[in-house]
């Protein structure tokens, strides 16, 4: 009997061990996404380096379940014409492009446009979100013809938002490269 409630008692133990395992990972994984200890500042600056996480060796990439199919623009490297950049395209049905640069040495997005409801930024920044809901994230800015632009010395990423309803619809980044 001590032998079977034994056996009962680490099966007990090892599911609740496994649940809170993956409830802690969830948890980080969220906090990780919209880190309130991050400066607004900070997250712009993270959001030029990387807007998004995509992975170019996919022929298929679903960025928050909207499918993005891959198609190739090569491209001269007229500084260096034995390792050739390629600008790998990927793009939606729904007019949504994710553009990279890559090479042997990097893989940089290079542009993006994002008009679907269901996409998502990083730190929270998503199509359908409110001006203030959009502020409380990131750095304050003039809204300039329903639009909020932020540059830096070589990338800018416009935030189009909607007059009617005070939303954000459309996100353009760009990435300026020689």
């Amino acid at each position: 009997m001590i032998k079977n409630f034994s056996k009962h008692l680490f099966s007990v133990l090892f599911f609740a061990t496994l649940f809170f395992s993956c409830a802690d990972k969830n948890k980080t994984a969220k906090s990780q996404s919209i880190d309130p200890m991050l400066s607004k500042q900070a997250r712009l600056d993270s959001l030029f380096e990387s807007p998004i996480i995509i992975d170019s060796r996919l022929k298929k990439e679903n960025i928050d379940g909207v499918k993005f199919f891959k198609s190739y623009i090569l491209s001269e490297n007229i500084h260096f014409q034995y390792d050739p950049d390629s600008i790998i395209r990927f793009s939606s049905q729904k007019d949504d492009v994710v553009e990279l640069l890559k090479n042997k040495y990097q893989e940089k997005i290079i542009f993006l446009r994002f008009t679907s409801n269901t996409i998502s930024l990083r730190y929270g920044v998503h199509i359908g979100m409110s001006v203030d809901d959009f502020f409380s994230l990131m750095p304050e800015q003039e809204l300039v013809d329903n639009a909020v632009i932020y540059d830096s010395d070589d990338v800018s990423i416009k935030f189009y938002f909607d007059t009617k309803t005070n939303t954000l619809k459309n996100v353009h980044y760009y990435r300026f490269v020689d």
